[in-house]
């Protein structure tokens, strides 16, 4: 059992500014809308999004949460980058690439080295984008 949406919530905990109390503040989140900071979160899974509270049988409700805590960060401008790792759940890929946004930033490793590759990809884009800012 996976419940997929939970690591999401937390990913976007990590980044978001409302947990500026949480953290000392040389490790506080940044506010949104700052241009010299790049939010970016990676959200990787080898499991189904079918878990809400310890019952499997709310498969739709997680999938449906982790869509939506996407959106709310894409719509905040964090890039949402998603990874399934010897993920072999169509459902679970559908969510992963919703979680992304667009197929630049989802990915599929099979084996270490793809997963390697994904990484990597993700790292040229997130320099690249510092570079040309």
């Amino acid at each position: 059992y996976t419940a997929g949406h939970l690591g999401i919530q937390w990913a976007w905990f990590m980044v978001s500014e409302a947990w500026n109390g949480v953290f000392s503040s040389s490790n506080a989140p940044t506010p949104y809308g700052q241009s010299d900071t790049i939010k970016a979160v990676v959200v990787m899974t080898d499991g189904q999004f079918n878990t809400v509270r310890g019952s499997n049988g709310n498969a739709s409700l997680s999938a449906d949460l982790a869509r939506q805590m996407c959106s709310a960060m894409r719509d905040k401008e964090v890039w949402v980058f998603s990874v399934g790792f010897e993920l072999n759940n169509e459902d679970a890929r559908q969510v992963l690439r919703d979680c992304a946004g667009t197929a630049d930033r989802f990915f599929l490793a099979e084996d270490g080295e793809s997963l390697r590759t994904a990484f990597a990809s993700i790292a040229l884009q997130l320099n690249n984008l510092r570079l040309s800012r």
